[in-house]
């Protein structure tokens, strides 16, 4: 009877992992980077540390994580949900209550900035369906008539830590792919 308990709750268990889409934000150390060919580009992903609350994450134009033209700021929490994007150019982005980047089912949220000058607040939702090697994902968003617009949708694959391995994302205008090229964990 035992070994049958055993089994169950090593199925639970392992069902309840695959399930698991965060970023481990708290395991990665600051200086860990991830370095990845988006479409033809080349971006790397910083680690840089925390403020308050947040992990802070960089993303660096290029394959140098100390590069600093073109860097964005995201401030995230533990699971890797962003909550605050502040742009190279300065603009911020908000996310209330987080961005829903890796949060399993249906989940809505708030994106409020300003976008050419203009500022906008766009309620959306994004529903992330795991896999088993990382998740699904569609995001909608609601014009100001309450019309439902499809942003995109995709499919990402996750490694131990919750990095991207690969990704594929499809908009109205193209699909980009995403792969991970060099990753040090610190």
């Amino acid at each position: 009877m035992k070994s049958l308990y055993a089994l169950a709750f090593s199925l639970l268990a392992s069902g309840a992992a695959a399930q698991d889409i965060g970023l481990k934000m708290p395991e990665i150390g600051q200086g860990s980077y991830a370095t990845y060919k988006v479409g033809k580009a080349t971006y790397t992903h910083v680690f840089a540390g925390k403020s308050g609350k947040y992990f802070v994450y960089d993303v660096v134009p290029g394959d140098d994580p100390e590069g600093m033209e073109g860097r964005s700021r995201y401030f995230r929490d533990g699971n890797g949900q962003t909550v605050k994007w502040v742009t190279a150019g300065g603009d911020t982005v908000t996310f209330t209550p987080h961005n829903c980047q890796r949060t399993v089912g249906a989940c809505e949220f708030t994106e409020e900035g300003v976008s050419e000058g203009e500022p906008y607040k766009t309620r959306m939702i994004r529903t992330n369906t795991p896999t088993s090697k990382g998740f699904n994902f569609e995001q909608v968003g609601f014009g100001p008539d309450g019309k439902e617009y499809r942003l995109m949708g995709g499919s990402v694959e996750l490694d131990e830590y919750g990095l991207m391995r690969r990704a594929t994302v499809r908009n109205a205008e193209a699909k980009t792919k995403f792969k991970l090229v060099k990753a040090v964990i610190r």
